[in-house]
């Protein structure tokens, strides 16, 4: 798998698994390390206000490259395995909101690479699997993230059956955020929500979020109430809330046409 990265210079960044010669998208090292260089990047790069990764072949990814794995060093082995999860790792913590196109197949690390990311779009040609018993693996890599999502039993339920889910099955699960005829139509309508929206505010959610995620229900309401009062008393925020009554946008609202942007 290599990757194609869009957009660099805009507010959307886009980034899309490309298949290898036999037409197969597989996580392996290069691809690996590319897509972890480009999270970093765009962590820290502030002009970058969203991510969307898709596949740019007739599958979406078939997970890790097993065959890569098993016949390579065992340390590069290692560290390909470390690196996806790392990849796995800064996608939960990126600054900027990540979202996800599956059109086909998402098999084992692609499911959890769909997982990982804040909202997913599937078309209805998608479908998730976790085949990695058949193989004698566990798919140990994923399962953190899919337990974020769904919830360990549910997680462990498709680890053990293997159940090939279709998208609107994948969305009753908690799998799917949206299920779409049409995935660009879909993106275009949360990109231009996400553009519209603080990036410091989606970065404070996604802290407090995983803050309270395992508090007591009344001790995660009293965070919420010192999280929303220090909110109410940064001058940014009160700015905007008073240019918001007047009809002001805030500073950080950004028009967003599909294939462009101002």
């Amino acid at each position: 798998m290599d990757l194609r990265c869009d957009g660099l210079d805009s507010p959307v960044w886009r980034v899309w698994l490309v298949p290898d010669a036999e037409g197969v998208v597989a996580i392996g090292g290069p691809g690996i390390a590319a897509l972890e260089q480009l999270l970093l990047r765009a962590q820290d790069d502030t002009n970058c206000r969203a991510l969307v990764i898709a596949s740019d072949g007739g599958e979406f990814c078939r997970g890790m490259d097993l065959g890569a794995l098993t016949h390579g060093d065992p340390a590069a082995r290692h560290e390909a395995i470390a690196g996806f999860a790392r990849c796995l790792g800064l996608l939960r913590w990126l600054r900027v909101p990540s979202l996800c196109i599956v059109d086909g197949a998402a098999l084992g690390g692609g499911v959890g690479l769909a997982a990982a990311c804040d909202l997913v779009l599937a078309s209805r040609a998608a479908s998730f699997a976790l085949p990695e018993l058949l193989l004698g693996l566990i798919p140990a890599v994923v399962l953190p993230v899919l337990r974020e999502r769904l919830g360990m039993s549910r997680a462990r339920w498709l680890t053990l059956t293997g159940e090939t889910l279709s998208a609107a099955a994948a969305q009753q699960l908690g799998l799917v955020d949206e299920l779409c005829e049409d995935p660009t139509l879909a993106l275009a309508a949360r990109l231009k929500r996400v553009l519209r929206s603080s990036p410091a505010a989606i970065a404070r959610l996604r802290t407090f979020s995983a803050e309270i995620a395992d508090m007591p229900l009344a001790e995660a309401l009293a965070a919420g109430v010192a999280r929303t009062t220090a909110d109410t008393s940064d001058p940014e925020v009160v700015s905007a809330v008073l240019g918001y009554a007047a009809g002001v946008a805030p500073p950080w609202f950004a028009r967003y046409r599909p294939g462009g942007h101002e």
